[in-house]
């Protein structure tokens, strides 16, 4: 019983990590993901930032 539990555990955690993997690889979950208002508050600091680097 602690062996298949220990197992499903192990499982559960190669799965979450994998999803993590994935996600962050595809950005998924970000802000541009969530809004499109975000998303152009995000492009919009962007660009100041580069602007101000030049």
């Amino acid at each position: 019983m602690e062996i298949a539990f220990a197992a499903a555990l192990l499982a559960c955690g190669v799965l979450g990590a994998i999803g993590g993997i994935l996600m962050a690889a595809n950005r998924f979950g970000s802000d541009r993901e969530r809004s499109p208002l975000a998303a152009a508050a995000v492009r919009r600091a962007r660009r100041r930032a580069a602007v101000r680097r030049r």
